[in-house]
Formats: structure tokens, sequence, C-alpha cells
């Protein structure tokens, strides 16, 4: 993966070994190249998608902010991440600032999902919605940020497609629950609200859930 190292300046190769592929000598039984060179068409999963196309241009009923606030950082700190304000790597896929994360804790740290149109923060967020609706949401990562990072927004027992990314139309739709934000980025989704009852939604790193970047929308009906 490439790294950065905010401080010079500079980007970085670094390698991690998630595990070891052996390829046999022996010849196997069965062959099964042909079937993976073969392209399918899912077409109940195309059509099921049909059915939502109408919704697809319609105007935005809810919008997120992803951002985050900071206060009381060690000076040294501090001012190390001013550095940051030239240049944020879209997505970071490797740690390369272990001395902020262990200085750090969600005293200093917020991070935050911001109700565009009330303000409302994390869980103040306040969405309800009754089983069935279909909801078209805009989710921006905050650029401006004091050191904007990407967030896997994750949604809990409900399915989403993505729409557009940056204004431009995905073609490649299929059902998901987590979409990731790359900095200063901006995404639509369109969410279909299927299972009724409490359900969080947040950011996948970890970090930044325990920092505040979480709430729960409510699914009501049968």
């Amino acid at each position: 993966v490439q790294g950065i190292n905010h401080r010079m300046g500079v980007f970085l190769e670094e390698i991690s070994i998630l595990g070891t592929i052996t390829v046999s000598e022996s010849q196997t039984a069965v062959d099964h190249h042909q079937a993976f060179e073969t392209l399918r068409t899912n077409l109940d999963v195309i059509a099921d998608i049909d059915r939502y196309r109408s919704h697809f241009d319609r105007p935005v009923d809810h919008e997120l902010v992803l951002t985050l606030e900071v206060d009381s950082l060690p000076p040294a700190i501090e001012q190390s991440m001013l550095y940051d304000w030239v240049y944020f790597n879209p997505v970071e896929w490797t740690g390369t600032m272990p001395v902020m994360n262990w200085s750090t804790t969600g005293a200093e740290v917020e991070w935050i999902l911001r109700d565009a149109v009330t303000g409302d923060e994390n869980t103040e967020v306040n969405w309800s919605f009754q089983v069935g609706d279909v909801v078209k949401i805009r989710i921006h990562n905050d650029r401006g940020a004091f050191h904007s990072m990407q967030h896997p927004l994750h949604i809990h027992g409900q399915r989403f497609l993505i729409l557009e990314q940056n204004g431009v139309a995905n073609n490649n739709l299929v059902w998901k629950d987590t979409v990731l934000l790359p900095v200063g980025s901006s995404t639509d989704i369109l969410l279909e609200l299927s299972n009724p009852g409490r359900w969080m939604v947040h950011c996948h790193i970890a970090e930044h859930l325990e920092s505040g970047m979480k709430f729960v929308i409510d699914v009501e009906g049968n």
C-alpha cells in the first residue's frame, strides 16, 4: 500500500503480508478455468434494482456532513498537524502518524456526523422512517476539517445503492451496506428501509466510532 509521511511530504511504500498462496505442481482432476472466463449477468438483481430507478433523479431527502473538531491537543502535535493543510491523502491505507494516534483520545478529538439541515450531530441526529420508505441521502466528507480522513460509513440492518460519487453517475449498481467516502468527496445513496427497529449508522474505523461518529435511525412498521 502507499503511505504518506506528512512531515516530509513524501510517499512511501509499505508492505503487509496478509497470507501466502502456494500453487501445487500436481494437476487437478477438474479444470474450472472456462467457468471463470464466462461473463455472467445477474438478471434477478438487475430486475430488483430497476424497481427503484424512478427515485434516482429525485431531490435529496437528507444530507450528512462528515467532519471533526479538536480541542486541547498537545501543542507539539497541533503544530505538526498544521502541516497537513497542504495535502490530505484521499484514502490513508496505512497509518503514518503513530504518535498522533497514541497521544489523543476522545477527550481531544470528536469525529462528527452532522445533519446539514438541522445542525444536529452524532447521537443528536433524529431520523425516523417507515418500513418501505426509499430515501435519498447525500453524504459529504469535509475537506476543510482540521485533519480530514476517509470514512467507510456503515448502515446497519438496511441496504442501499450508490447512485453517484462527486457528481458522476455510478453505472455498476449493487446493493451495499457500507460506502467509502474519500477526503473531500460527496456521494449520493438511495436507502431502502425494509427492516423495522433501531439501527446504527457509523464510521467503520473503530477510533472514529469510539470518538462520536455514530447515530441511530428508527424504522417503524412491520
